[in-house]
């Protein structure tokens, strides 16, 4: 069965859709989410879009075709509950096994 590495990034807004730069109760959150899920927590960090400042925050974790849609609807789950945006989400193939 194939692996994938998935990676989901998460941009931070407020209930407007402002980008968010002061957010560490939410940044707390999130590694407390990849902990308990064992998530990697790849980067948290300040981009530049259109002269605003917004914090991104990505995960990335290992999954077969089995878990892959349950360990996404945690991460939508997470992302509704603290109005975060899923602003980017991908996979690349990492080991095959039978």
């Amino acid at each position: 069965m194939a692996l994938k590495e998935i990676c989901v990034m998460f941009e931070f807004v407020d209930i407007y859709g402002n980008g968010v730069v002061d957010c560490t109760d939410i940044i707390d959150k999130c590694e407390m989410l990849c902990e308990i899920f064992e998530f990697e927590c790849s980067s948290i960090k300040i981009a530049d879009l259109a002269g605003f400042s917004h914090l991104k925050f990505s995960v990335s974790f290992i999954a077969n075709i089995l878990d892959h849609d349950h360990k996404m609807n945690i991460l939508k789950a997470f992302a509704q509950e603290y109005q975060l945006t899923i602003t980017n989400a991908s996979s690349t193939d990492t080991v095959s096994f039978l």
